[in-house]
């Protein structure tokens, strides 16, 4: 079969609407497009909506054997440019709060599911949501070996309403981004920037990229979720399945009500540094920045980074549990450390803070938008043009903390022109938001999907790094 457009499904059936909208809106644009769905409850749905759906769940199962050689693992490796399989691993891992070494069997079946499934199918295109699942990675993986375009649906900058990211690597880089300069933005470039930039100050709002269509559950929910993962022998996904309800129903809750003991009461009379934490199964941390993924003690290092007269101010991330107890209380104990609860907006406590630490994270861009130093620790799209402080090697943190707060703050023109330059390399439409247009997504993507064929062609394979678009 040729499909121009080949969406790649994760594991939860989540979503469905989301994918059949998506699916309307490439059909409407007159191309074909399918899901490659590694979710067979979500293949049935798909297929009852008559929508053009492969079961790579199924076919991952047919390829599994009791466990992979090590000259197999190897030769994936090899292969695909993988490290090794076990970091490749890793990131599900996290997810199913399991050993990497028990993905390794997965891992290689999808890798041999996947070679057969574009060995029997002609592929336009692959899209699919950023993330450390297996088979998005596994798929993506011998598509590129294929040169066959690939497209995740960036989720940064959500702040810019009706605009979106597109990538086509796993790093989430700008890819499609011309630094423009002073001079080239016209009067109503600075007035537009300046409208936006005043608008996220005032209206302060918490981004989030989940869109009410990923709650959707076809036929039964959750309930028939678990018995479909029962009666499939796909124990790695009810035990995802159920650690995901026990994280968000039990563990949250439950950790969030002991939590309060050790949140202080923010005070913006302090001088401070600010610390936002990520999700603790982020693919910004477990893909991207793995390094980072023990935040506990990173926060310990921070501590130690910052002037003596300065508070480190760490909040929780909303979207997750709180660190154990054990670990709130060590941290709380340190004397310049001070825990804030999640509810606490980010926009308040930047407005005040004398510098502003990020991984990889919403925060940084907010910060920006009140022109507070933003000292970045990891990959991040803005690092490196101009308008932040970022850490080499983390040795360096202290100097660079301290070089952050002598500041004092950073060029608003600088921060105008940079943000002006990212809204430019954006694409119009917002996959993850409260009421997606998807006709204007699918539009987006087909642009951006023929940009990468012509600039494969153009530097001979080598995939584009400058391809600039409306």
């Amino acid at each position: 079969m040729k499909l121009d457009f080949l969406i790649i499904g994760g594991y939860t059936e989540g979503g469905l609407d989301l994918t059949i909208n998506l699916l309307n809106s490439f059909e409407r644009l007159g191309y074909r497009a399918g899901v490659l769905c590694n979710n067979s409850l979500m293949h049935a749905a798909l297929s009852d909506a008559h929508k053009t759906t492969f079961d790579l769940a199924a076919a991952v199962r047919r390829a599994s054997s009791s466990a992979p050689p090590p000259a197999l693992v190897l030769d994936m490796e090899k292969k695909y440019g993988l490290s090794n399989m076990r970091q490749f691993c890793w990131p599900e891992s996290r997810y199913l709060l399991v050993p990497p070494e028990c993905l390794f069997q997965r891992a290689v079946s999808t890798f041999a599911a996947a070679e057969q499934f574009f060995g029997e199918h002609v592929i336009g295109c692959c899209v699919a949501a950023p993330g450390g699942e297996i088979a998005v990675r596994c798929a993506f993986a011998v598509a590129k070996s294929l040169n066959i375009p690939t497209i995740y649906f960036g989720s940064e900058l959500g702040h810019f309403c009706g605009r979106m990211f597109l990538h086509s690597d796993e790093d989430n880089r700008p890819e499609d981004l011309l630094l423009l300069s002073a001079n080239q933005l016209t009067d109503e470039d600075w007035q537009f920037i300046e409208q936006q930039m005043h608008q996220l100050r005032q209206t302060r709002p918490v981004i989030s990229y989940r869109s009410v269509d990923l709650d959707s559950r076809p036929h039964g929910g959750r309930v028939r979720s678990l018995w479909c993962s029962v009666r499939l022998r796909e124990w790695s996904r009810l035990r995802y399945t159920l650690n995901l309800f026990g994280q968000y129903r039990v563990i949250v809750p439950a950790r969030g009500c002991v939590a309060r003991a050790y949140y202080g009461r923010f005070d913006p009379t302090k001088r401070y540094v600010y610390f936002p934490l990520h999700q603790n199964n982020d693919a910004q941390i477990t893909v991207r920045n793995p390094h980072f993924y023990q935040q506990d003690w990173l926060v310990e290092y921070l501590a130690r980074s910052v002037p003596q007269e300065y508070l480190l101010y760490v909040k929780g991330h909303p979207g997750c549990a709180a660190f154990p107890i054990s670990t709130l209380r060590r941290l709380a104990a340190i004397p310049n450390v001070r825990l804030l609860a999640p509810s606490v907006n980010s926009h308040e406590i930047i407005e005040h803070a004398a510098a502003v630490a990020i991984i990889n994270s919403s925060v940084g861009v907010e910060a920006l938008v009140h022109c507070k130093p933003v000292v970045v620790l990891g990959k991040w799209f803005c690092r490196g043009l101009g308008v932040t402080f970022d850490v080499p090697e983390l040795g360096n943190l202290a100097s660079v903390m301290r070089n952050a707060i002598d500041a004092r703050g950073v060029d608003k023109r600088a921060v105008q022109v940079v943000l002006y330059s990212l809204w430019k390399a954006m694409y119009s439409g917002q996959l993850y938001s409260s009421a997606p247009d998807y006709d204007t997504v699918a539009s987006s993507v087909a642009r951006k999907a023929a940009l990468l064929r012509e600039c494969c062609l153009k530097h001979e394979g080598h995939g584009a790094s400058t391809c600039g678009q409306d």
